[in-house]
């Protein structure tokens, strides 16, 4: 009861965020502020780049280069994910991997949720990928699509919000399954990997991040990059978690510049306001947002292929050039239609922080009042918020060059003994 009396709090303490307008764009917008014409613009400048990797792909080399803050296998890593095919998820998930056989990371396990995809696609596709690498060791545990809402109508979405190009998961709910083994024959995953043969765990998502997070207090770390809703669940089941949890790191939101469509819409925080609210107010010890801000900085551009085909010494680089990169060359890239890869910059922002060049503290809040603002996300200054709003490490910038030197330094250090 006291669960329900909290969440419909929320709900209706939405009503506070939703009063501010949707932020506007001002016609003399800085490049980078996330409008069209500067992520072209953005987008265009790393049609070629400078790089810095690194020749020597040792350990050794790696750490001396890079300021490494995680405590080794005291930092345990609950990855909270709505992978699709190659997509920035699996960017996230492979750096994690090669963290955790760097032990730099304990990654516990991986849990599937919805936003991108459904989470059967999203079992699936983890499942296949982990295999292909040689890391079906990893656990997987399937969560939840269903918002806690549940799923509204696209055609409602579309009278509320308004016109959004891409609305993951919702593009399959003509389809919808929550058999993971389907995934293929329903036509939701596109991946093209051989089929798993390890399987998810029979544990619940929530449950296993309940259990994970007390059976190592103050180790473990949630690297949330889906939407919201096993964080909430598991919230709302164990409000403790939070207290136990050494924090979490999201990949959700959009402040000080323009969403991809809609301003201040970011599909993540989008897809289940409901859990946005509970997870960013659960009283984490820790909380840090990498939001779209961050990408419209960091754009995907030729030169990232020339890094990855430079120093392609591994079959997690391999991957990488030959599924995600090589049909940009293929297809002959396209400066103006900036590609945005958001989710390995939250791990690079865990593992790394010195790459961040932009972060301070600030009162998120998330609109879960169906109308015009549904979804949206506002950050304001410390103390200013409105009631539902909670205190955030906010990282709106890294290093775009660095990062992407990082990323593909850290994928390409040779196998551990």
């Amino acid at each position: 009861m006291k669960s329900w009396k909290k969440l419909t709090k929320y709900i209706a303490g939405g009503l506070a965020a939703c009063a501010f307008a949707l932020n506007p764009i001002t016609a003399d917008a800085a490049p980078g502020d996330g409008t069209a014409e500067s992520a072209q613009a953005e987008s265009a400048k790393y049609a070629t780049g400078s790089y810095n990797l690194l020749t020597d792909h040792s350990k050794e080399a790696f750490l001396k280069k890079y300021d490494i803050v995680t405590k080794g296998k005291d930092t345990k890593i609950i990855l909270d994910t709505d992978i699709r095919h190659m997509n920035d998820d699996t960017y996230a998930l492979i750096a994690l991997l090669r963290a955790d056989e760097m032990e730099l990371i304990d990654l516990l396990g991986v849990t599937a949720a919805g936003a991108n995809a459904l989470t059967a696609n999203v079992t699936y596709t983890t499942l296949a990928t982990l295999d292909l690498l040689g890391r079906g060791d990893v656990p997987v545990y399937q969560g939840t699509d269903a918002p806690l809402r549940g799923f509204m109508s696209k055609e409602k979405l579309r009278k509320m919000v308004g016109y959004m190009p891409y609305v993951g998961a919702y593009q399959f709910m003509d389809r919808y399954t929550t058999d993971y083994t389907k995934a293929v024959e329903n036509g939701l995953t596109m991946t093209n990997f051989p089929a798993p043969t390890s399987r998810p765990k029979a544990q619940r998502a929530s449950d296993y991040i309940i259990e994970q997070v007390h059976k190592y207090p103050g180790k473990v770390t949630i690297v949330a990059l889906a939407g919201l809703t096993n964080i909430a669940e598991a919230l709302k089941k164990d409000p403790t978690i939070a207290r136990d949890a050494a924090g979490i790191i999201y990949m959700g939101g959009v402040f000080d510049v323009h969403g991809e469509k809609l301003t201040s819409v970011e599909i993540n925080f989008w897809y289940d306001p409901d859990a946005a609210v509970i997870s960013l107010n659960g009283g984490w010890k820790k909380q840090t947002i990498v939001p779209h801000d961050a990408a419209v900085k960091c754009i995907k551009g030729m030169d990232v292929m020339e890094r990855f085909n430079r120093s392609n010494v591994n079959k997690y680089t391999d991957l990488v050039a030959r599924e995600t990169l090589l049909p940009l060359a293929t297809e002959k890239y396209d400066p103006t239609n900036p590609i945005f890869c958001w989710d390995p910059i939250t791990v690079a922002a865990l593992l790394c922080p010195s790459l961040i060049t932009e972060q301070r503290m600030r009162d998120v809040a998330v609109c879960n009042q169906e109308g015009i603002a549904w979804g949206s996300s506002f950050a304001y200054e410390p103390g200013e918020g409105p009631e539902t709003s909670a205190p955030a490490m906010v990282v709106s910038s890294v290093d775009r060059n660095k990062f992407w030197d990082f990323l593909v330094d850290l994928y390409a250090v040779e196998p551990q003994k």
